[in-house]
């Protein structure tokens, strides 16, 4: 649903970050038409929920796992913050949008297929908190915020990470390497989300030793060099693997590891693939790294 184009985080995220390059206000006024379409507008916007997500005809009328697809939300939330945080639209346009989001996480922290996502063992659950930690931090909803910072520490990074950095249950898949980076992706996009100067969660070590650093270590070497790839090959989309990872761009600044930039720098920034681009839901950098 969110990846047919127009899609609405592709328009809201490539407008606000022609807003911010050019200073030119048709850009956010172009963002603002299609926010207030999608999430305003009573003819046309979307319901606040995702209870049809990945149905299966004559099986079931939705499923928990369809919520991964509101993993794409990030990047819109982001721009709503960005535009309103900056002047790009105004505090009564920002506060009819924001309730959409507000309605929405309230249903993805409620309702049985959202509470059912969240504790998913895999990537799932890393993406659940990463689209819960985007509206929480857009609405200022503090409850949501503690709950995906005590998440990240305390339940993904410690169930879900090696002592190695690897992720076993995304290594145990039929597409090793393309979930591998997915959820480095993912965790590293809950980290810039939710860190403060207080708290800064790429910093966030357990105490058995697991970090998004460590996270990075492992798999930064396979990005440099996909051949040295010691694992089975994805049965599908081999190929289109690495692209600009925000992971790397994310890494870069939290470590000033000027490596990891390099190679973000070089890969491909706009890939073609439908499932690349599902699987790439921040794809804006200048919308995550303006202070």
């Amino acid at each position: 649903m969110l990846l047919e184009e127009p899609s609405v985080e592709l328009l809201s995220a490539t407008l606000t970050s022609a807003w911010l390059l050019t200073e030119n206000k048709v850009y956010a006024d172009k963002a603002l038409e299609h926010l207030n379409a999608w999430f305003v507008d009573t003819n046309t916007k979307m319901n606040p929920h995702m209870l049809y997500a990945q149905a299966i005809f004559g099986k079931v009328t939705g499923r928990g796992i369809g919520l991964i697809d509101a993993y794409h939300f990030v990047e819109v939330t982001r721009s709503v913050k960005v535009l309103s945080d900056k002047g790009g639209i105004s505090p009564e346009q920002s506060v009819k949008i924001k309730a959409w989001f507000s309605e929405f996480l309230e249903w993805m922290t409620t309702h049985e297929y959202g509470i059912s996502e969240m504790n998913w063992k895999n990537n799932h659950g890393t993406c659940w908190a990463a689209t819960a930690a985007s509206m929480a931090v857009l609405t200022e909803n503090e409850e949501i915020i503690i709950l995906c910072k005590d998440r990240f520490k305390n339940t993904l990074l410690s169930n879900q990470m090696a002592f190695d950095g690897s992720f076993p249950l995304e290594l145990k898949r039929t597409k090793p390497y393309g979930y591998s980076l997915f959820n480095i992706d993912a965790f590293c996009n809950l980290a810039q989300i939710l860190s403060t100067p207080d708290d800064n969660l790429f910093e966030y070590e357990t105490k058995d030793g697991k970090s998004l650093k460590k996270g990075l270590e492992f798999i930064y070497p396979y990005v440099e060099d996909k051949s040295k790839w010691p694992y089975e090959k994805d049965i599908y989309i081999w190929n289109e693997w690495p692209v600009c990872h925000p992971a790397l761009l994310f890494g870069a600044l939290a470590y000033n590891n000027s490596k990891y930039l390099d190679t973000y720098l070089e890969l491909p920034a706009y890939p073609n693939h439908s499932e690349v681009i599902r699987n790439l839901p921040v794809r804006h950098p200048i919308i995550w790294i303006i202070n």
